[in-house]
């Protein structure tokens, strides 16, 4: 988590602008929906197809005992731009406000002399939501119904952020990628369709038969709240062959 406790985040930016030594780097926050960290090479997975992926977390800050506090896109993401937990920020389920005297990580920084931009990639954070507070520039737009989700595909984000980039850009940047491909349901290019769909084939022989419950009435979207990986790896490798990362090398 990206801050702990609003005091330490105000020291540390405080101290930072004090300083006449170099300029403050650009800072790039990737966040990807139902991502297993141990399905990436960068985390000790053998059979992982992350190498974009992998290389820039060689050169990026990796945290290795980092857990989520909810399992539901919004309060897991207002936790990280907050550092408060999910019922401090303003409810623990999608679809919560975020309050209104509550500070984000990116008005922070914004007040530091950054420039702010936020890319989403689903509706689950929209900006009707409040989370986009210190954003000078909150993307969102969603051409794809997927589901009981509005999303786009992360080549459409990808190509949103290089535009942005491509901008004169004045004084150091926060930016914030967020991707959805690896959610549900699951639908990757066709090149890495194959081996997604023996995987489900797998899955569904499992299920042939059970008693029908809660998950089943979502056609087992929420399987990976039973146990099992929350994606095959196709969309994790689909994610992972676009040109990137998204901003260039890995902040310094």
């Amino acid at each position: 988590m990206l801050l702990r406790m609003r005091s330490f985040g105000l020291l540390f930016l405080g101290l930072w602008t004090a300083c006449s030594s170099p300029p403050p780097p650009n800072l790039v926050l990737i966040t990807i929906d139902t991502l297993r960290a141990d399905h990436l090479g960068c985390y000790g997975y053998e059979r992982a197809r992350t190498p974009n992926i992998d290389v820039f977390a060689g050169g990026a800050v990796r945290f290795t005992r980092a857990t989520t506090v909810s399992n539901n896109t919004l309060p897991a993401h207002v936790s990280m731009i907050t550092g408060l937990y999910p019922q401090t920020a303003g409810g623990p389920r999608n679809g919560f406000k975020l309050r209104g005297e509550i500070h984000t990580l990116a008005e922070q920084l914004q007040g530091a002399g950054y420039r702010t931009a936020a890319f989403v990639s689903a509706s689950a954070l929209a900006s009707g939501l409040d989370v986009d507070q210190g954003f000078d520039r909150f993307d969102e737009s969603f051409p794809v119904r997927e589901m009981d989700q509005r999303q786009r595909r992360a080549e459409t984000t990808v190509a949103a952020i290089r535009a942005w980039l491509a901008e004169e850009q004045q004084g150091p940047f926060f930016l914030w990628a967020h991707f959805f491909d690896p959610h549900y349901p699951y639908t990757p290019p066709p090149p890495l369709r194959h081996p997604l769909r023996r995987s489900l084939q797998r899955s569904r022989r499992r299920l042939h038969g059970a008693p029908p419950d809660g998950l089943g009435a979502r056609s087992g979207a929420g399987a990976h709240h039973r146990g099992r990986p929350p994606t095959p790896r196709g969309p994790v490798r689909r994610r992972d062959r676009l040109p990137g990362p998204p901003a260039g090398p890995p902040p310094g």
